[in-house]
């Protein structure tokens, strides 16, 4: 065969084209929920089809929320558009919460629709709030002290257990207008509810956006994902059977800091600060238990 002088048509710098763009996560995310629960009300009626389908929307719902930071971590004006988004939304969802008819049509037609524009909203002000974060290093100290508040929040007479506790019914309508359900509805199936807060969306995006910030691996943000919805699945495994109030801020520490604890870098005084500080909010935490018993 004769050698060919035709120049080449294909480069060595030609990069093949990026399929997944982060910048259009979100909006992709969004419709394959709201797909997804409208296949589901068709789906039969049963607690198998319930808890399995339930553990899909926690997924879809914890990785809507985290690409919601994600976008946030590389262009801060992001959560300005998500807060939009959510403030839109806002009165519909609050016409649902009060049993307002035409809005309870809107969200029969088309359910799943005013859930995702309160995560906007949730993951617009925790998406902003990270960029108050000045370095990776300030993750742990913070993720560990909101999990503690989320324990007394929860557990130990703090407002969220003082609200869901409470007879009175606006307290009632304020509890169920802050938290998202993410049991789908399904034809004849029994009438099963579980829900994240408000607050547990807010700092799904403010952890995630910061750890994308500060540590630009290849597959932090993919990891994170993964394992945050992992273990959150657990999580509500453990209140769907026990019918506990859990808070969720503890795994969500954990997973933060055991997930990313190399790329945290402290002196030793830093250290010696941090040793400290947990011991005074140790002998806080156990004086406390000790006069609540």
């Amino acid at each position: 065969m004769a050698k060919s002088n035709m120049p080449e048509t294909m480069s060595s710098s030609h990069k093949p084209a990026v399929i997944w763009n982060p910048t259009w996560e979100p909006i992709i995310i969004a419709l394959m929920y709201l797909l997804f629960l409208q296949a589901v009300r068709f789906a039969p009626g049963n607690i198998a089809g319930v808890i399995v389908s339930t553990l899909i929307s926690l997924g879809m719902v914890i990785w809507f929320t985290a690409s919601v930071g994600r976008f946030i971590s590389r262009d801060k004006r992001g959560a300005i558009v998500f807060l939009l988004i959510g403030v839109i939304m806002l009165p519909l969802r609050v016409l649902i919460v009060k049993g307002f008819h035409p809005a309870l049509l809107i969200n029969g037609w088309l359910p799943g629709l005013q859930e995702l524009a309160f995560i906007c909203l949730a993951g617009g002000i925790g998406g902003g709030l990270s960029y108050l974060l000045r370095s990776a290093n300030m993750i742990p100290p913070l993720a560990a002290a909101l999990a503690l508040v989320d324990i007394w929040t929860v557990l130990f007479g703090g407002p969220v257990q003082r609200a869901i506790n409470s007879p009175h019914p606006v307290a009632k309508q304020i509890t169920n207008a802050m938290i998202v359900s993410i049991t789908p509805s399904q034809a004849g199936a029994s009438p099963i509810s579980l829900g994240i807060g408000f607050a547990d969306f807010l700092f799904i995006a403010f952890f995630v956006a910061a750890i994308c910030r500060f540590v630009q691996k290849p597959h932090t943000y993919r990891i994170t994902v993964q394992t945050l919805a992992g273990v959150l699945a657990v999580y509500m495994a453990v209140v769907f059977i026990t019918g506990w109030s859990l808070p969720a801020l503890v795994p969500m520490g954990i997973v933060m800091i055991g997930l990313h604890w190399r790329n945290f870098h402290y002196d030793r005084s830093e250290l010696f600060a941090m040793a400290y500080a947990g011991l005074f909010i140790g002998l806080i935490c156990g004086a406390f238990a000790l006069f609540l018993r």
